[in-house]
């Protein structure tokens, strides 16, 4: 089976480009399945090297670049809520023998190709106040939009799908529960981690924090922790990772540094800023512990790839958090910021610097099976949808 799996993500979400690409990579797995990776038309052959590396076919699409029919179709589409199915991108899907779509912009009827979307989580209804009403409604907008229209709804955890079951009750039988699995490269074990710290000038043992920072992903109670526990004298060292963009709050980033001054913790929070994806694991594999400190995650994409590679993690007590339930996790009160020092101390003393090789090994061992099942549930959710079982359950012939 074709599956034309969209773009997205880009620099302002990277957490997208990751999830694609371990769906692709996932999927290769799949005897039956052929991944079809669809991008815009002008990508540069840079920027396709990556993604022509996951082994699946890559095509140009132009209904993904701007000032386009089908751009210009979604942007009608945000104002009426609704309308015909993009005719232009259903042209190019058949000429290239697509069967069935995920991530494709949902703009109304998708035709005779049917479409599966992916709702992450539903962050604008759990902390509203991380958006503004505009953004709120046209979110809720989209994903009602795609509850109507796409013949599966993807959803990251089993609290996102209770989430869109109250939010589109009349849809609830098209709700799939897929946890993403993050891939890691062997060469990733063929780096000297200890080489990171040479790099980027970081101390040798620390906790890695590899967040976008976003204001909801919570920073801010990492650095009241440090600052707690520089006053009693213990300090520890933690390296941030991530984009420093934060659309919705553009003076986070400044806030942050101003309360990193303000708690004087400037030679303990060690902010890095964007680095390449190699780098990531390889700071992954070199720090005491991997924090999440966020308040809200669909599934949270650092939590995997700690998981993946076979390190321990520190964990805000949030719902996904939970779910998610990795091997060796400590949770602390999101709260709380005098807990999150508490715990913060403790895995310092307790853990050391580098690679835990049983954990590492485990994980290993482990991921080619546990990638396996991540592909063969999406596939059968793509076969799901291909069959047409949704439109047989709509018009009440399930």
């Amino acid at each position: 089976m074709r599956i034309g799996i969209f773009h997205t993500g880009g620099s302002e979400w990277t957490g997208g480009e990751r999830y694609v690409r371990n769906l692709l990579l996932a999927l290769n797995q799949v005897p039956s399945a052929e991944p079809v990776f669809l991008v815009p038309a002008s990508t540069p052959d840079s920027d396709l090297v990556p993604w022509i590396a996951t082994g699946c076919e890559v095509l140009r699409i132009q209904a993904l670049d701007r000032w386009t029919p089908s751009w210009w179709l979604r942007q009608f589409a945000r104002f009426t809520r609704r309308v015909e199915h993009d005719v232009w991108s259903e042209s190019f899907l058949k000429h290239h023998g697509i069967e069935v779509t995920y991530l494709r912009p949902c703009v109304g009827r998708p035709g005779a190709i049917p479409n599966i979307s992916w709702v992450p989580d539903f962050q604008h209804l759990h902390l509203p106040d991380m958006f503004s009403g505009e953004e709120i409604e046209t979110r809720s907008a989209q994903i009602r939009l795609a509850a109507e229209y796409s013949a599966r709804i993807v959803l990251s955890s089993h609290q996102a799908y209770q989430d869109y079951r109250r939010f589109s009750p009349a849809h609830a039988h098209k709700g799939r529960v897929l946890q993403f699995v993050a891939s890691v490269s062997p060469e990733v074990y063929r780096r000297n981690p200890n080489e990171i710290v040479q790099k980027y000038g970081v101390p040798e043992k620390f906790f890695y924090l590899p967040n976008q920072f976003w204001k909801h992903k919570n920073h801010l109670d990492v650095v009241k922790a440090l600052g707690l526990l520089k006053k009693m004298g213990r300090p520890v060292h933690v390296v941030c990772t991530g984009n420093p963009k934060d659309y919705r709050h553009p003076r986070y980033w400044e806030d942050l540094h101003r309360a990193i001054s303000e708690n004087g913790v400037e030679g303990q929070l060690i902010v890095l800023g964007m680095i390449p994806a190699d780098d990531v694991f390889a700071l992954m594999r070199q720090g005491i512990a991997t924090v999440n400190p966020s308040l809200f995650e669909g599934w949270s994409t650092t939590v995997e790839e700690a998981r993946s590679v076979g390190k321990r993690v520190l964990l805000s007590d949030i719902s996904v958090h939970l779910e998610q339930d990795p091997p060796g996790a400590t949770y602390f009160d999101r709260n709380d910021p005098d807990d999150l020092a508490q715990k913060l101390y403790e895995l310092w003393q307790e853990l050391s610097p580098g690679p835990d090789v049983v954990m590492e090994t485990r994980a290993r061992e482990s991921l080619p099976a546990r990638l396996a099942e991540f592909g063969a549930r999406f596939f059968a959710i793509a076969q799901e949808a291909s069959a047409g079982m949704t439109r047989r359950a709509v018009w009440g012939a399930a």
